[in-house]
């Protein structure tokens, strides 16, 4: 949707979904920190910024900026180790 410009506004969709549009990416930061209570946070809204400006970048798109949606900061410390980041992305290539 994103890549073909058919949304009149991403940006109250990501306000209005970014809990459920992360939820993956909490799950294992929880399990990652061995800690089931921990929350959304910015790390995890960035996380999956990050994870949603790459899969669009690899459709041949281009940045989230473009669409008026929150810019991720990739200079930020993840929340999850750079392996996993690595698996994730290798997936993301199959």
């Amino acid at each position: 949707m994103l890549r073909t410009y058919s949304m009149s506004s991403p940006e109250q969709l990501w306000m209005d979904h970014k809990e459920n549009l992360s939820e993956d990416i909490l799950l294992q930061a929880r399990i990652q920190q061995k800690n089931m209570d921990l929350d959304y946070c910015d790390a995890i809204f960035n996380r999956a910024l990050i994870d949603i400006e790459d899969k669009i970048i690899l459709m041949g798109g281009s940045d989230l900026k473009s669409f008026g949606l929150p810019q991720p900061n990739r200079n930020r410390d993840s929340v999850l180790p750079s392996e996993e980041r690595t698996e994730r992305n290798y997936a993301l290539i199959k």
